[in-house]
């Protein structure tokens, strides 16, 4: 099954929640790895929206809304959001997939996962660059370019053949 942003961004605070919090930038970040990784491993993206380019990197539109004013503080409890409030206990994929993404990237410091997402040879990156980084709006990152650039790794690290 796909979630809002907001669900899954919700299931990571929560997880985070005993250790003092998460940022709103670090939940973007493994929001769009989780998008990404999802597509080899489950076959299709675990969010209901795509990331866009932003000059910060890739970023869910809606979930900056609605995490936005947090700025860099850590956010310690889940977000209120109608109808939205975390990815049901009883999806265990859905979960183990959300722990597999954040314990491989928990000693990553920010700068770091921030790379991961828009660094050289990244999905974001291809994009905006086609864009010669001049882009007056979000321009969303497709599928079809997160796909190949999450299944090459996964073939990489022998999740898939």
């Amino acid at each position: 099954m796909a979630y809002p942003p907001i669900a899954v961004a919700n299931t990571l605070i929560a997880r985070h929640a005993a250790s003092g919090g998460i940022t709103h930038k670090r939940v973007q970040t493994l929001c769009y790895l989780l998008y990404g990784w999802s597509i080899p491993i489950l076959g299709k993206p675990l969010l209901t929206e795509a990331p866009e380019v932003w000059s910060e990197g890739p970023v869910f539109g809606r979930l900056f809304a609605q995490l936005s004013s947090y700025g860099d503080a850590p956010i310690t409890e889940p977000v209120q959001v109608k109808g939205c409030p975390a990815v049901p206990d009883e999806d265990t994929i859905t979960h183990e997939l959300i722990e597999w993404v954040d314990e491989r990237h928990a000693g990553l410091p920010e700068a770091s996962l921030s790379l991961l997402a828009h660094g050289p040879n990244s999905p974001w990156r291809r994009v905006a660059e086609e864009h010669h980084f001049l882009l007056s709006a979000p321009v969303e990152i497709p599928q079809a370019v997160i796909a190949h650039h999450f299944t090459a790794q996964a073939r990489q690290v022998s999740l898939i053949q």
